[in-house]
């Protein structure tokens, strides 16, 4: 799991949907617990699927560490670095879609 924030972070977001089956709140409680553990637990979650939080880890870090969480073929998540265009899409997402490619040129699919 990627290491929790220190004097070299970066501010990141989570934006992500869920399909509902038996498992959601498990899955929705892994994000939540993955994103605390890399953010110290200092995050904000207003709306509930887009989240704000610093963290010491890399984009590719954070998006792996969010795909164990998913399932992967119904579940879409997108992570991304405030201020910079890394953009990581992870699931049921296509980041070789041109529209995210031509809005982010850095998008790139985990």
């Amino acid at each position: 799991m990627a290491t929790k924030e220190d004097t070299t972070s970066k501010v990141y977001y989570v934006a992500f949907r869920l399909e509902y089956t038996t498992t959601y709140d498990d899955r929705d409680n892994c994000i939540y617990e993955t994103i605390g553990n890399l953010s110290n637990f200092t995050f904000w979650y207003d709306p509930m699927t887009f989240i704000v939080f610093r963290s010491s880890s890399d984009i590719d870090e954070i998006a792996n560490d969010i795909k164990k969480c998913l399932i992967t073929d119904e579940d879409v998540a997108v992570v991304g670095e405030i201020g910079s265009n890394p953009l990581r899409t992870i699931g049921n997402a296509n980041a070789n879609d041109e529209s995210i490619c031509s809005i982010v040129s850095q998008a790139r699919h985990v």
